[in-house]
């Protein structure tokens, strides 16, 4: 058993010698190196340019209302604030709004919204830098004229606007809003019955 062990070492020891021997002696030039094969197939990496879109963003807004939108044209200064939460090709828009004019006393006039949530849907794709939208909603507000409170409620709103620089950091868009009261609530009571002026409002928008 021991003889078998030995011869099969110098049988490999010679293996090994003889190899190193032609390897030494053989010239660089024809020694040949494998190179990796240029048709084995190479996974393509594809890396997206496109910078993400952010289609939610807080914003202010800022224009003017009309409290009487039928029977009259009072343009008031209106103010608001609000947070759009982007879906796929729609949003739910959250706001808060107040106008109020410049007369002091008996005939001043002012409105307020908080909370105002809409649903909104755009024309466009996910993908389009402006679209056009539409939408509606509802919300709690009220239209004081003079020193009668003409609503107190919860109103309900459709909307229609345009919304730019959709896949930059900031948006901007240009929207027209008409709010309806739908129902009066009191601390005493509540109403349906009443036919309440509609409000107007056309706003533009910055959004961050």
């Amino acid at each position: 058993m021991k003889m078998k062990i030995a011869t099969a070492i110098f049988s490999l020891a010679a293996v090994a010698g003889f190899t190193e021997e032609v390897l030494l002696n053989t010239p660089a030039a024809e020694v040949q190196i494998n190179q990796p094969s240029a048709a084995l197939p190479v996974a393509d990496l594809k890396i997206s340019t496109n910078p993400a879109l952010k289609k939610s963003f807080s914003y202010f807004r800022m224009g003017i209302a009309d409290p009487d939108a039928i029977n009259s044209l009072q343009a008031l200064p209106e103010i608001g604030l609000g947070y759009r939460y982007g879906l796929f090709q729609s949003a739910i828009d959250v706001t808060a709004s107040y106008t109020r004019d410049a007369k002091k006393g008996d005939h001043e006039t002012f409105s307020y919204t908080a909370p105002r949530v809409s649903y909104l849907r755009y024309v466009s794709s996910d993908l389009s830098t402006q679209s056009f939208y539409y939408g509606a909603g509802l919300g709690w507000g009220a239209v004081m004229k003079g020193n009668v409170d003409d609503f107190q409620g919860i109103s309900a709103n459709a909307t229609v606007g345009y919304e730019m620089n959709r896949n930059q950091s900031f948006h901007s868009f240009i929207q027209l809003d008409v709010t309806q009261g739908a129902m009066a609530i009191s601390t005493t009571s509540y109403s349906f019955a009443r036919s309440w002026t509609p409000l107007a409002e056309v706003s533009v928008g910055l959004g961050f």
